[in-house]
């Protein structure tokens, strides 16, 4: 049964792909912001909560917003202006 493990991140790739997709054809360029880093330290097994992977998972999150300070700083901007 070591496909079905597979199966399922194959079926969650698969479905964030076709939403990122979607919302990039329906969304005006200069609007729409996706943030996805790919896992350098952290596991992204589901079921992998140890202490050690959550650690590591806080890290890549720091370096998440580290790498895309900028960004960010675009989606707070054009957050302001809709208020």
């Amino acid at each position: 049964m070591k496909l079905a493990p597979k199966m399922s991140e194959l079926f969650m790739d698969g479905q964030t792909d076709a939403a990122h997709e979607d919302a990039s054809d329906m969304a005006d360029a200069n609007t729409y912001f996706r943030f996805q880093r790919k896992l350098l330290i952290a596991s992204d097994d589901f079921d992998d909560v140890s202490s050690l992977n959550l650690s590591n998972l806080a890290l890549e999150a720091e370096a998440m917003l580290q790498d895309n300070a900028e960004r960010l700083i675009q989606v707070v901007k054009i957050l302001e202006k809709k208020r």
